[in-house]
């Protein structure tokens, strides 16, 4: 701690002598102070002028700040200590913490009576997706729909599961083993980004079928449609179907208008319940 009493005689006794260090030796001092902190006399620094602690502590704090203390504040007839512009060498709260990153959660709706035995008559949850992954449910079908609300509003089906809400992180269903090899349907909105979603949620769960996302649901349903703000930039969707990229194309192009959308929410559920019963008819 020599170090550390002549550091704290040198600027108590005279605090501008901090900006008067030179750039290489100020670094030295800002690793000095790294240590003290990693070291548990971080309260040390306190013993020495403000300014110079602040000065020391600048290099450990995790978001910039447009000034520290007036020179009123240390006593310092020089330009505030901001000046120096010192930048945060760490930003990442997670490091050395112990805390961690949220999982990645998926709400799972169990539309079926018998299946939601399994997870103690749960109807609608979330759960991180790696403890979805071991939850060994055996549906008959799965449905996956884009927006919450949609997924609210279903009835019970038998054998049926649904998730709901993903968005562009849909393709973690294929890490769900019990999702897969059995029929799937998929619905959202009609939109350029509802349709990249649903190219995703192809690949993963290879054989998935769209409902309500085609050009026949767009022409009836036109007069629903908003406009969409920002169209998606992803291109080359290798995973729709000729019909669903057709829809694509006509949505890029401006076919019916100038960046239509018909947002899933719109449509009258009797068509929608009309169209997932007619598609599950199909695949028995």
């Amino acid at each position: 701690m020599r170090c550390y009493g002549a550091l704290k005689s040198l600027f108590r006794a005279r605090p501008e002598n901090v900006l008067a260090v030179p750039e290489l030796e100020r670094r030295c001092l800002f690793a000095l102070g790294g240590l003290m902190v990693q070291h548990g006399v971080r309260d040390h620094l306190l013993n020495l002028s403000l300014g110079f602690t602040q000065l020391l502590l600048r290099p450990f704090v995790t978001e910039p700040r447009t000034h520290l203390l007036s020179n009123q504040q240390v006593g310092m007839s020089v330009q505030p200590l901001a000046v120096l512009e010192i930048q945060s060498v760490d930003t990442n709260k997670f490091n050395g913490t112990g805390l961690k990153r949220l999982p990645h959660r998926v709400r799972v709706m169990v539309l079926c009576p018998e299946l939601r035995r399994s997870v103690g008559g749960l109807r609608d949850f979330e759960a991180p997706i790696e403890e979805v992954v071991w939850l060994g449910l055996k549906p008959k079908r799965v449905l996956v729909v884009e927006n919450h609300a949609c997924g609210t509003a279903l009835r019970d089906m038998p054998g049926c599961v649904a998730f709901a809400g993903l968005g562009k992180a849909v393709g973690v269903l294929g890490r769900v083993p019990w999702a897969k090899g059995v029929p799937a349907l998929y619905w959202g909105d009609i939109d350029t980004h509802g349709l990249v979603i649903l190219n995703s949620a192809r690949a993963a769960l290879p054989g998935l079928q769209s409902v309500l996302m085609d050009v026949a649901t767009m022409l009836e349903f036109k007069e629903l449609a908003v406009h969409e703000a920002v169209q998606a930039v992803e291109s080359g969707l290798e995973h729709l179907a000729a019909e669903e990229a057709e829809l694509f194309e006509g949505l890029k192009s401006g076919r019916w208008g100038l960046k239509p959308r018909v947002e899933q929410e719109r449509l009258p559920w009797t068509a929608v319940e009309a169209a997932i019963l007619a598609a599950w008819l199909v695949d028995e």
